[in-house]
């Protein structure tokens, strides 16, 4: 009895065990063709498990792992705000720059927490001009930050002390993507991702410029929101002309998560944004 039941748990593991490509078989670069002018979706698959995936305007990495006949990746997710602060010594007033997408709707409330926030945008905004920076005589203990838009899901409250002093502020918000935990599911066939209207053959990883291959490496390793942002981070503001105080590194205030609160909306917004129709 204990010898057919050795034998059927053996059985069965080599089945399992049969159906799993091995790993250096699978890495590699696939290509999901479009249909927009812009072109398709390129996933790099890297031997450690990792991923890069690249489309126009827009990169994201995650990790992937095989079951069974499928391909299963899930994409890193980040914050739907990081907010940044530096003191700079000439500096008159307080300053916030916000790097944010324009259509995820940011509202904003300064020190204290009651039921109005104020948007960064007007109602309608079109034409907009970055970089949105607004000036500030008041220096803010704490901002509180959220994101609400029809078109998305509700976020949470975004809650940043200034326990520094700083008079200077970067504020950050991605495209949904980013900030959205993805999951896709692909069948790995005879050497191919079988996507929903093309299918793609692997091609090695070293087919890659080594260019590229930087590019991704450094992508894989880099925190995006480090603790501190220099120049040579992506998300520095860029300047034309910039002087000696323009390169003060900025330190990452740490967030606190909060429900998301009740709330009216402030009819005057920070920016405005309208241009005439034709």
């Amino acid at each position: 009895m204990k010898s057919a039941l050795l034998v059927l748990i053996l059985s069965c593991f080599t089945q399992i065990t049969a159906q799993q490509t091995p790993v250096d078989q699978i890495a590699g670069i696939y290509h999901q063709k479009g249909t927009s002018p812009e072109g398709g979706t390129t996933y790099i698959l890297n031997d450690n498990h990792q991923f890069v995936i690249t489309f126009f305007g827009g990169i994201l990495k995650g990790t992937w792992q095989q079951q069974g006949e499928n391909i299963n990746l899930t994409t890193d997710n980040s914050p739907h705000y990081v907010c940044y602060g530096r003191y700079i010594p000439d500096l008159e007033g307080i300053q916030i720059r916000f790097n944010v997408e324009e259509t995820n709707e940011t509202l904003i409330q300064f020190n204290t927490l009651d039921t109005e926030m104020k948007p960064l945008f007007n109602e309608g905004a079109n034409c907009f001009l970055r970089p949105y920076d607004v000036v500030f005589e008041e220096q803010p203990t704490a901002l509180y930050l959220l994101q609400s838009s029809e078109y998305l899901p509700d976020s949470p409250l975004y809650h940043f002390s200034n326990n520094q002093e700083f008079n200077q502020f970067l504020i950050i918000n991605l495209r949904e993507e980013y900030t959205t935990s993805q999951q896709f599911s692909f069948p790995f066939i005879n050497g191919q991702l079988l996507f929903d209207l093309s299918a793609s053959s692997r091609k090695p990883v070293s087919d890659l410029s080594e260019e590229d291959k930087l590019f991704i490496e450094n992508y894989l390793n880099t925190n995006l929101f480090p603790d501190k942002l220099t120049p040579d981070d992506r998300f520095f503001p860029e300047y034309h002309e910039p002087k000696s105080t323009d390169t003060i590194p900025f330190i990452r205030l740490e967030a606190r998560v909060l429900p998301r609160p009740e709330f009216t909306k402030n009819e005057t917004p920070l920016l405005y944004y309208t241009c005439e129709e034709e």
